[in-house]
């Protein structure tokens, strides 16, 4: 079967060690990703290259534990795109041409994913633009907070708090509402502004002056919100969706918002 693998035009590979197989792969062809990171383990990125339609895309997922950050090179030239997986957007994404590759420079939290797209039949659009970061704290969301259920009733339970620590709420399974207000100066408004959930088990879906922002099933439970955001009192809520596990099993898994929650400048 590998003889016929060679046969057909593949590449067998069979006197290798593991301290020089990333060499061995690099001089039997072109890498399809090069990464050059300053942040986290290159071992955690994973990435599938596919083409379609005279296109290529590249899906590029962290599965470690902490953020990667870095400058990343794709195969080929073009016209490069980030595409987000979980919202659909897309949007132009700066990059550069060089050695037959398409450099740029990207960052992934802790489980996030995104798709490059690289278009052949385009040039690299000099006004695009990369996102801004979380950065420092611009102040915390104190409350007073207040708890519902779905049905809208007043609960009595810790805000913010592990309500599976609650006497009568150890195996309670379902989603809680958080609620408060913040209040925001105008020159806050008009920079780039994140709510840091901190600490939330396990599915946050978060809402500001009764628009939906989004919703985050692992940490970093972060959102950018200046554009749902005014100068003034803001509302706030968040739903939480524990794990089932505590009603079937009984396991008391951290389940609640449990913060801290802040607000943080964009960098």
């Amino acid at each position: 079967m590998l003889q016929q693998f060679v046969n057909e035009g593949g590449q067998l590979l069979d006197d290798w060690q593991p301290t020089t197989l990333v060499a061995a792969l690099t001089a039997r062809g072109q890498r399809d990703v090069v990464w050059r990171g300053t942040a986290g383990k290159g071992m955690d990125l994973r990435a599938l290259h596919y083409q379609k339609a005279g296109r290529d895309f590249y899906l590029l997922v962290n599965e470690g534990e902490t953020l990667l950050a870095g400058d990343l090179a794709l195969a080929g030239g073009g016209l490069l795109e980030r595409w987000e997986p979980l919202t659909g957007s897309t949007q132009p994404w700066p990059s550069q041409q060089h050695n037959g590759y398409t450099h740029t420079s990207i960052q992934l939290e802790r489980r996030q994913s995104l798709v490059l797209m690289v278009d052949p039949t385009g040039v690299p659009d000099s006004t695009a633009t990369g996102f801004p970061d979380p950065g420092a704290m611009l102040q915390e969301v104190q409350g007073p907070w207040q708890v519902t259920d779905a049905e809208g009733n007043l609960l009595s339970l810790p805000c913010t708090g592990d309500w599976a620590q609650m006497a009568g709420w150890e195996t309670f399974a379902g989603t809680l509402t958080y609620h408060t207000e913040f209040t925001l100066a105008t020159d806050v408004t008009a920079a780039p502004l994140f709510l840091d959930l901190g600490t939330v088990g396990d599915i946050a879906d978060l809402w500001i002056n009764g628009q939906h922002v989004g919703c985050c099933a692992w940490s970093p439970y972060c959102f950018r919100i200046d554009a749902f955001c005014q100068s003034g009192v803001n509302t706030l809520a968040i739903h939480v969706t524990n794990s089932i596990a505590n009603h079937y099993e009984g396991l008391q898994l951290p389940s609640g918002l449990m913060g801290p929650v802040v607000l943080r400048r964009g960098e």
